[in-house]
């Protein structure tokens, strides 16, 4: 492995309910060389986790992502990732070379998962605008990607996010503006 060539990171968020967890579950199922992938949550969800927890947990997953680089792997971390949030931390550095993604899945499935879970009606539909905002916040970056789960198994949105990182991690200098879909 080449520690020193150019280390990616792979931030893909999305709302509860979108397909996050499912998506580092089919990811840590392949053989992905010099990668390593994280699920946000491992570090713990408190209950009444806040966006000062949030914070908090960003700060370290920069830490690790950072660890992580310097032992030459390139990351891939699924979560609560919030790109202003990210960008704003006193960890983050122009060389994390940050990727973001954003993991979609329509309401009513939102709606559905997230009954299934005994969520109420209200916790709900907040949880689905602050989709609008995710999502909002990733596309504004100019290294981002779209994934769906509503009409996509978890093997095929694995492989679309494997898709567009394999194309990055072979020319890492490629702005996502310049991958075709």
């Amino acid at each position: 492995m080449n520690r020193n060539m150019i280390k990616i990171n792979f931030l893909i968020t999305g709302t509860c309910g979108a397909g996050k967890t499912t998506l580092v579950q089919e990811l840590k199922k392949r053989q992905l060389n010099n990668f390593i992938v994280y699920d946000f949550d491992d570090c713990g969800v408190p209950d009444g986790a806040d966006v000062t927890w949030r914070k908090k947990a960003t700060r370290n997953w920069l830490k690790t992502l950072k660890e992580s680089n310097s032992k030459g792997y390139h990351t891939i971390l699924c979560g609560g990732s919030v790109p202003p949030e990210v960008l704003e931390c006193p960890e983050y550095e122009e060389s994390l070379n940050i990727h973001f993604g954003f993991i979609k899945a329509s309401d009513a499935l939102v709606k559905e998962r997230l009954q299934e879970r005994n969520w109420d009606i209200k916790q709900i539909e907040d949880n689905i605008n602050w989709a609008i905002c995710l999502e909002r916040f990733v596309k504004i970056q100019p290294n981002h990607f779209l994934l769906d789960s509503t009409v996509n198994t978890p093997e095929q949105v694995a492989d679309s996010a494997l898709d567009y990182i394999n194309k990055v991690c072979s020319n890492p200098l490629i702005l996502s503006s310049e991958i075709e879909d």
